[in-house]
């Protein structure tokens, strides 16, 4: 039997023998949308179960976004610029607008990856974009401790989150379609706490 499995940008080609039994699990077919942009900013202006994003947006002075990095597939270009706008118009200076890339302990994303993960080169130009060094214990701050023994932590460890992130008035995630869990940092299997926990955490955190 052969499959094409998708990998990377393109597919991994694979060759099964007959005598297997092979079931191919694929994803659903999905609609798609006719016009993303405008999808998109009417989740920001509806959402559900929550005020519009002009209005938690209002009266702050800073903002941060926390991103994935290149190694979580997702389309930064459709939604950051429209994000930024809305922040924005509802008062919260561009030069107060961070987008950090939440690369938890991955190598950070530069040059043309990181124009390629960004994916608009107006907020390129208009906001500041950082990447999220773990094991630079200055750039954190802490947050406080466990008590109880990890996996692969120390009995009594410490939780450190990024300066830039905790420190900003309203914080926004890329939800995910799965979370780190570790014990004793993730009690909620929650998709924000892969941006938040792991992403935007100090190495110290879970080392």
């Amino acid at each position: 039997m052969h499959c094409d499995l998708n990998y990377g940008r393109g597919v991994l080609p694979v060759e099964l023998g007959e005598e297997l039994d092979v079931n191919v699990l694929r994803k659903p077919a999905m609609p798609v949308l006719d016009d993303p942009h405008d999808a998109v900013c009417e989740a920001f202006a509806k959402p559900t179960s929550s005020a519009p994003l002009t209005e938690l947006a209002r009266n702050v002075q800073s903002a941060a976004i926390a991103i994935c990095d290149v190694t979580r597939p997702v389309p930064n270009r459709l939604f950051l610029r429209p994000l930024i706008e809305t922040l924005a118009r509802a008062g919260v200076p561009l030069k107060r607008i961070i987008v950090l890339i939440a690369t938890g302990l991955h190598r950070p994303n530069l040059g043309a990856e990181l124009e390629e993960l960004i994916g608009d080169p107006w907020v390129l130009q208009n906001v500041q974009i950082e990447n999220h060094y773990a094991r630079n214990d200055d750039e954190h701050v802490l947050l406080g401790r466990t008590g109880g023994r990890l996996i692969v932590a120390s009995e009594c460890s410490e939780g450190l989150g990024s300066a830039e992130f905790v420190e900003s008035q309203r914080r926004l995630l890329r939800l995910g379609p799965e979370a780190f869990l570790r014990l004793g940092h993730v009690s909620n299997p929650h998709p924000s706490e892969e941006s938040t926990s792991p992403g935007t955490g100090g190495g110290r955190t879970w080392l």
